[in-house]
């Protein structure tokens, strides 16, 4: 049969990569796949998988064959909630709002010609499938959860001096203002409330000016990239989600769950999560934050339930080997991709 291309123009991405090498491990099992960054290496008899919107505009409009988008999550959907969240919260000239507001009207278009041209669409969150189902609603989908690895023999480290939140991320313009308007808006008074409280900033890519930043606020700390998350996470109680997308799955919440760290955040960070109960605390105002913060001062122990509950739902859902074999199975099953 003839060859597959998965298409991926992104190289950087953390989480691009742990799904494109997922769907690389599992389809080489059953024909062969060759992993393209330029969709110059192929032919128009080429049979192409694309990776985001951006792969399968360009893959549908050059006439390939597409029988499948990994779109992961709904594009538009991130881009709207990013831009009525820095809205709100009054960063009107940020470089990042033009950018979401532009890249908006851009990839709505191109989606009504993408999901015209394409039939079958992976999604990592079933929230994403419903919402755009009423945009789009002949398409075939699939939902494969993001998966985690989980770490053997991880004991996480008891802390008894102050409390201490934490931030990681692959810094890029973007995922800054992400975590810039929460130091902006609310960190600076829950240090008045509580001086003994912490944060740490951790990630690779981060610019200059985004470590002066984070390095000349309150009680902020950035320690850049570590070589293995038990480096940040034992050194964090409380990890905070603080991405407004509305959509998809966040891999650092899954992280933080699997190494035992109790995750709080705005509702727009846990739309992929509707299958955990009781997994995270949503923290949407100022109020929410000073006050699970001196209840956790008071007694921690009684957010354990989150933290168990959160790990033995990631054992449940959030295996990649399960969900990826079962995907593959699908696309057998239903023809999509020709596999003899």
């Amino acid at each position: 049969m003839k060859r597959i291309y998965l298409l991926s123009y992104n190289q950087t991405s953390i989480g691009v990569k742990v799904i494109v090498d997922a769907v690389l491990a599992f389809l080489q099992e059953k024909v062969e796949v060759v992993l393209s960054h330029s969709i110059a290496e192929t032919n128009s008899d080429d049979i192409v998988i694309p990776y985001g919107p951006k792969e399968t505009y360009d893959a549908l409009k050059r006439g390939l064959n597409v029988p499948l988008s990994l779109m992961v999550d709904y594009h538009t959907l991130s881009l709207k909630n990013r831009s009525l969240f820095l809205l709100k919260n009054g960063y009107f000239l940020s470089k990042s709002l033009l950018h979401s507001i532009l890249a908006f009207f851009l990839y709505y278009f191109r989606e009504n010609y993408i999901f015209k041209h394409c039939r079958n669409f992976m999604f990592v969150s079933q929230y994403d499938i419903e919402k755009v189902k009423k945009r789009f609603p002949k398409n075939r989908y699939f939902c494969v959860p993001n998966g985690v690895n989980v770490p053997k023999n991880y004991q996480k480290m008891a802390h008894n001096d102050g409390i201490t939140l934490g931030i990681l991320s692959g810094w890029t313009q973007g995922t800054f203002i992400e975590a810039k308007w929460f130091i902006d808006k609310y960190w600076p008074t829950i240090v008045d409330h509580n001086p003994k409280v912490k944060l740490i900033i951790c990630g690779k890519f981060a610019s200059k000016e985004m470590i002066d930043y984070f390095n000349n606020q309150p009680n902020v700390s950035f320690i850049g990239e570590v070589k293995d998350l038990s480096e940040f996470f034992d050194g964090v109680d409380i990890y905070v989600a603080t991405k407004p997308i509305g959509c998809g799955i966040l891999n650092k919440v899954l992280d933080a769950m699997a190494y035992k760290t109790l995750v709080v955040g705005i509702s727009q960070s846990f739309t992929g999560f509707t299958y955990m109960t009781e997994s995270y605390v949503i923290c949407d105002k100022l109020e929410d934050y000073i006050n699970l913060i001196d209840s956790y001062s008071f007694d921690r122990t009684q957010y354990n339930k989150y933290i168990e509950n959160a790990y033995q739902n990631i054992l449940k859902y959030n295996d990649w080997d399960r969900n990826y074999q079962d995907f593959i199975k699908s696309l057998m099953a239903e023809n999509i991709i020709e596999f003899e």
